[in-house]
């Protein structure tokens, strides 16, 4: 089984997920939809939020072929299956190996690089939600106490200690991309916690 990302509706990620688990096997098709906890600022008061973290994404492990291509694009929620196999990447594949077939069905569909959604995993939890870490900042060094970022200082790009948010660095499908996460800011130079 590998990963494949389906394009939907935004704001119907779950939605999608929970249809699609109802109706298909489990043992054919798995679907994450990896959620953040944030804060956010309303009204004066600062709050914790999940969101999505990849609106209008859904992540699903599966065997594909024709039949399972049909009933993922055929609920209505579903716009596409991202990066089906164009001309070009067949070209590509077909130079770069002797061993494939091409009458293989899961020869025509591109899938996820395994290390890209490894790292989404690793920073997610048993209910796929990324939860805050607790950060000290002396100076301008910055070490992460506890949490899904817990050595993993290198990905991180920027803290804004403000909105508790740090900006992390996580590659897909070969470009960077940076996603903001929820962290809790304790400043170690003024002896002081922002919680």
């Amino acid at each position: 089984m590998s990963w494949y990302v389906l394009f939907v509706r935004s704001g119907s990620e779950c939605q999608v997920k929970t249809n699609l688990q109802r109706f298909i096997d489990k043992k054919d098709l798995r679907c994450v939809v990896p959620k953040r906890k944030i804060s956010e600022k309303k009204c004066g008061q600062i709050s914790c939020v999940e969101k999505v973290m990849f609106p209008g994404y859904v992540f699903v492990e599966t065997k594909m072929n024709y039949s399972m291509y049909y009933i993922l694009n055929e609920y209505h929620l579903v716009h596409r299956m991202l990066n089906y196999r164009n001309k070009k990447d067949l070209n590509n594949s077909i130079q770069n190996s002797n061993n494939i077939f091409l009458d293989s069905e899961e020869h025509y569909f591109k899938q996820m690089p395994y290390k890209d959604i490894e790292q989404i995993f690793e920073l997610l939890n048993n209910e796929e939600v990324i939860e805050y870490s607790k950060v000290f900042i002396a100076d301008s060094c910055v070490s992460v106490i506890s949490g899904p970022l817990m050595g993993k200082e290198g990905i991180i790009k920027k803290i804004d200690k403000r909105k508790r948010r740090a900006k992390v660095s996580i590659s897909l499908w070969g470009s960077e991309m940076l996603i903001d996460l929820g962290i809790e800011v304790l400043r170690i130079g003024n002896l002081d916690v922002n919680v």
